[in-house]
């Protein structure tokens, strides 16, 4: 793909990257999650869930026999407001359901592991955000210091900073509104929103604002100054790319060197 020819058309591709990256961390970040849950946690039993014809949850649980206890069911009927209403197991065909769901009861995820296993997937999460980033603006250093050799463009080292800033702004905005819900009480609900945007950050959001936060006023002030760094890792690592390229100082191939003692054939795009 050929490289756009303005700064804010290159910004708009890169934005279009992180929207794929975002795509592509979300299902990084379920697959990451399900592994933990299925290979550190046992199943208790299993609980089976339908919708009632009035709109309420029916809920039948039914635990695994213990060398302590015996296998047991526990049913209830899930309110609005979360109260639980016992119903007997034998009377649950009385109540006709429109829809229904099955999941596995497990015992709970180690704190410990969780921890470990959220920062691991963030960590392949940041690789995922900043890889076609890199690339593409590494390529794109190359290419303007031959248009810079032969005078066809002037030379501007601070270019690709200049992209993922640009390409930052719809993040900058996000923040700017998560402030004003903050300090002036508004957009009741906006924290769900931010979470699906930053969701190449999810796991260092959940680790600075609680999960259960929705709305603004509720983030703290601690949780909102936490996510600038966050703003600044798209420019800071297209800035990087752009000088490198520029360069031409490649840091793949300077690892397949020390690995091989050969040096790579030069690559164009």
């Amino acid at each position: 793909m050929k490289n756009p020819n303005t700064t804010v058309g290159m910004a708009v591709k890169i934005f279009l990257y992180s929207v794929l990256a975002a795509v592509m961390c979300f299902f990084l970040h379920m697959s990451v999650t399900m592994a933990l849950s299925i290979g550190s946690t046992q199943i208790l039993g299993q609980r089976v869930g339908g919708v009632l014809e009035d709109g309420r949850t029916i809920v039948c649980e039914t635990y695994n026999a213990t060398a302590e206890k015996e296998a047991y069911t526990v049913a209830y009927i899930l309110e609005e407001d979360g109260t639980e209403i016992p119903v007997a197991a034998e009377d649950l065909d009385k109540y006709p359901i429109t829809q229904s769901y099955k999941e596995n009861i497990r015992t709970a995820v180690d704190p410990a592991m969780k921890a470990i296993t959220d920062w691991v997937a963030q960590i392949l999460m940041v690789i995922l955000f900043l890889a076609f980033p890199y690339s593409t603006l590494w390529y794109m250093g190359d290419h303007d210091r031959n248009q810079v050799q032969f005078g066809h463009m002037p030379e501007d080292r601070l270019r690709g900073a200049k992209v993922g800033a640009i390409a930052s702004v719809p993040a900058l905005v996000m923040w700017v509104l998560l402030v004003v819900g903050k300090a002036g009480g508004l957009l009741p609900g906006f924290v769900k929103t931010y979470r699906w945007f930053n969701m190449c950050f999810l796991p260092y959001f959940d680790s600075v604002v609680p999960t259960a936060v929705t709305n603004p006023v509720d983030v703290p002030w601690g949780g909102i100054l936490a996510m600038i760094p966050v703003l600044l890792v798209l420019p800071l690592m297209t800035g990087l790319g752009y000088f490198l390229g520029y360069k031409e100082f490649s840091i793949r191939d300077r690892l397949v060197y020390s690995a091989t003692g050969k040096k790579p054939k030069r690559r164009r795009k």
